[in-house]
């Protein structure tokens, strides 16, 4: 996680600001980011403004972008990876499964799944390779989250087998007709598998390369 951190430089990913080894434990020193994550706003408050989601959708494809120009993949995007500064800009957090090119190769094993089940992009709930566009899937698993209060697996509190076994099928609830167009269309798109192509943010087919 450090050598992961140590490559990015971007406003809406965590900063690593040092590292401590006392010789039993390694320990990472990270701002400390005081509003709570996204996961903890939503269950207090219930869904987020359609141009809050937004918002917070530019920030982090943005910062997943920068992450994906370096060669990582972070794997497990989710509403409890996404905190709040005190000024209420997100940051992703927790690379601790991320994957690093030429860092992290030998790893994990084949088949292995890694990620959250409720927001996992299908083929890492098949325990296949995770990519950049597996990344913008679960972006667009945590907006919808953030825009409704339930992942595109299903609500809180389903059993964890459930959530995987539709994960692994692709088998994703459709964004509701109640959210606006334009936020509905985006989150479509980038939870959306098609003949021509990996999730997109719903503007740039190319936000960013397959690794």
């Amino acid at each position: 996680e450090a050598e992961v951190l140590r490559a990015l430089d971007h406003p809406a990913v965590v900063r690593l600001l040092d590292v401590y080894d006392d010789g039993d434990d390694l320990v990472l020193v990270m701002p400390y980011l005081a509003g709570g994550t996204l996961h903890e706003r939503v269950s207090a408050r219930g869904p987020l403004p359609p141009e809050e989601v937004q918002r917070i959708g530019d920030r982090l494809l943005d910062g997943l972008a920068a992450a994906h120009r370096r060669g990582v993949v972070h794997r497990d995007v989710k509403p409890a990876n996404v905190l709040f500064d005190d000024r209420g800009e997100p940051h992703l957090v927790d690379f601790g499964v991320a994957s690093m090119r030429d860092h992290t190769a030998g790893l994990t094993e084949t088949a292995m799944v890694l990620g959250t089940p409720g927001y996992m992009a299908p083929e890492q709930a098949r325990g296949e390779p995770a990519t950049a566009a597996s990344d913008v899937f679960s972006l667009g698993a945590t907006l919808l989250y953030a825009a409704t209060g339930a992942g595109p697996y299903g609500p809180e509190g389903t059993d964890a087998r459930v959530l995987m076994h539709r994960a692994a099928g692709a088998k994703v609830d459709t964004p509701p007709r109640s959210l606006p167009a334009p936020l509905r269309d985006r989150i479509a798109a980038m939870l959306g598998r098609t003949p021509e192509g990996p999730p997109t943010d719903g503007a740039t087919p190319t936000l960013a390369p397959e690794l």
